[in-house]
C-alpha cells in the first residue's frame, strides 16, 4: 500500500516509511532520541537528590494518573510516549551478511532509487507477544499526528507491505477471500477502525489445522484464541496501521487476486 502526502494535510505511517524531503542528521540531539533537560533547558522538570529529572504532565486531567519511570535519556516523555507507545529501536542490523528482509527491500526496489531515506518500522506479526489489530491501528494513529507536527516541512510516503491472507505450507491451507475483501471494502470507506475491529473479532473455526493455537513458534500470538486470524495473516495488521494514518480517507484498491496455489489474498491500493 502507498500513501504520499505533505506535511499538515495527512501524515506518514510505517513499516517502511519513506522521507522524501528533508534528511535529518541523526548526530543531531533530538532527533535520534528526545533531548535532555541538559540539552535543551526548555524542558519542564524536576530536582530530585541533585539530579534534574523531565516531568512532565499531559493527557485528560480527569483520567487516573499513570507515572512513568524511564531510562532514557529522554526517551520516557517523548512524543512516542504522550500516545502510549515506546517502541524500540536499533543502530545496527542483527544479521548484516543477511541484510534487511524482504518485506522492506522489494517495496522499496520498487519505489524508490535506494537514495530515498527509509525508516523501516517492524511489527511483530509472528512470534509471541503480537500486539492486537486495534493496536496497530493506535500505532498508525499516533504516527499521523507525530509527522503532521514535526516542525519540518517534510514530504512523507507511507509502505505497509505483507498480508492479506496467507498461510502458506500449513497444513490444510486455505483462502478466505472473504475476510480479505471485507478488509477491503472498509479501506474502500476511509475506515480503518473497522479494518482493525473486522480482523481482532475473527475467531478461528474449531479443528482449522491451518491455524494452530498456543503452539510455540512463528503463528503464536501471546493473545486470547479468540483474537485475530494466525499466521502470516497477521501481515494485515501492517495495512492495517498504514490505514490508520490515512483513516477518514479512501482507499483505490488496484486489485485483488486470490493465488490458490499458494494460498494467499494479494492485494494493491493506495492513498492520495
Amino acid at each position: 500500500m502507498i500513501n504520499k502526502l505533505r506535511r499538515k494535510a495527512l501524515a506518514g505511517a510505517l513499516f517502511s516509511a519513506l522521507a522524501l524531503g528533508a534528511c535529518l542528521d541523526p548526530g543531531d540531539p533530538g532527533n535520534l532520541v528526545p533531548k535532555t533537560v541538559v540539552e535543551d533547558p526548555t524542558l519542564p522538570r524536576i530536582a530530585l537528590a541533585g539530579t534534574q529529572l523531565h516531568s512532565e504532565a499531559y493527557g485528560d486531567p480527569s483520567s487516573p494518573m499513570v507515572v512513568v519511570l524511564h531510562g532514557g535519556p529522554g526517551q520516557g516523555s517523548g512524543p512516542r510516549m504522550r500516545r502510549g507507545f515506546d517502541p524500540a529501536f536499533s543502530l545496527d542490523m542483527p544479521k548484516p551478511d543477511r541484510g534487511i528482509g524482504h518485506a522492506f527491500l522489494r517495496p522499496a526496489e520498487s519505489l524508490t532509487d535506494f537514495t530515498t531515506p527509509i525508516v523501516p518500522v517492524f511489527l511483530n506479526c509472528y512470534y509471541a507477544p503480537q500486539p492486537t489489530a486495534l493496536r496497530c491501528y493506535q500505532l498508525g494513529a499516533a504516527v499521523r499526528e507525530i509527522v503532521a507536527e514535526h516542525p519540518a516541512d517534510l514530504r512523507v510516503a507511507v509502505v505497509g507491505s505483507g498480508g492479506l491472507w496467507h498461510t502458506p505450507r500449513a497444513k490444510d491451507a486455505y483462502l478466505d477471500e472473504a475476510f480479505d475483501r471485507a478488509m477491503l471494502d472498509a479501506m474502500r470507506a476511509g475506515d480503518a477502525r473497522t479494518m482493525a475491529r473486522h480482523f481482532d473479532a475473527y475467531v478461528v473455526p474449531p479443528g482449522d489445522a491451518s491455524q494452530l493455537i498456543g503452539a510455540p513458534g512463528p503463528g503464536a500470538t501471546g493473545l486470547l484464541d479468540a483474537v485475530g486470524p494466525r499466521g502470516g495473516t497477521r501481515e494485515t495488521c501492517n495495512w492495517i496501521a498504514a490505514a490508520a494514518v490515512a483513516d477518514g480517507r479512501p482507499a483505490t484498491i488496484v486489485d485483488y487476486v486470490p493465488i490458490y496455489a499458494s494460498p494467499i489474498g494479494a492485494a494493491f491500493a493506495y492513498w492520495r
